[in-house]
């Protein structure tokens, strides 16, 4: 990723001063040693309490997080041409079952779990990570209906291809030429149909003929 600015501001519309240095450290550490596991990342048992302190406030909520990361993006992105590569992982918690809650099951049907569905920017000239323009979270709660096929692709987890890609696409509309690039589960009509336009291309691996 591009560090020239360690501080990155990913807390900027964070009020208290104490609460957004923490936020800025946590994320530094993170890029600085490549993990997120939390004995990993602190130094010493006072820092892990502040850690801990800083991901439990009520201020610092996903939705919070990941708008101030579209923020961030928005000023680095004018005049380039960007790469926007999504895809979908699940986090698996299952090892940790007795002490979680809230989560729903991953791809196996019988793991806890949850769902992430980035939309990472890239430099289409220098290859590297600007950041993210749009993620999706979610749970899976229910078995699919049986009628899958015949809903609208609204009602499909599938739409979160398109759904990500709208987003993204007004996160970047101020690059020269945006390139959206997905796998076969991107071979999706109505996200050809819908999100390309003069400034936006795509290129999707088929899955059908």
């Amino acid at each position: 990723m591009e560090n020239k600015d360690i501080n990155m501001r990913l807390l900027s519309p964070f009020v208290d001063l104490r609460l957004k240095k923490s936020g800025e450290l946590f994320f530094k550490r993170m890029i600085e040693r490549k993990t997120v596991i939390m004995k990993r990342l602190v130094n010493g048992a006072a820092e892990k309490k502040r850690f801990e302190r800083w991901i439990r406030h009520e201020d610092v909520t996903l939705e919070r997080l990941i708008n101030t990361e579209k923020s961030r993006l928005k000023e680095r992105i004018e005049g380039r041409h960007i790469l926007g590569i999504q895809d979908t992982t699940e986090i698996n918690y299952q090892a940790h079952d007795g002490r979680t809650h809230g989560l729903g099951t991953v791809g196996n049907g019988k793991d806890s779990g949850f769902f992430l569905h980035p939309m990472i920017a890239l430099d289409a000239s220098t290859g590297s990570v600007i950041g993210c323009a749009e993620i999706e979270v979610w749970n899976r709660t229910k078995e699919a209906n049986e009628n899958y096929p015949e809903l609208p692709i609204e009602e499909k987890e599938s739409y979160r291809w398109i759904e990500t890609a709208a987003g993204a696409r007004k996160v970047l509309s101020k690059a020269t030429s945006v390139t959206f690039i997905g796998d076969r589960e991107n071979d999706i009509y109505e996200f050809l149909d819908r999100i390309p336009n003069q400034n936006t291309h795509v290129i999707t691996r088929v899955c059908r003929d």
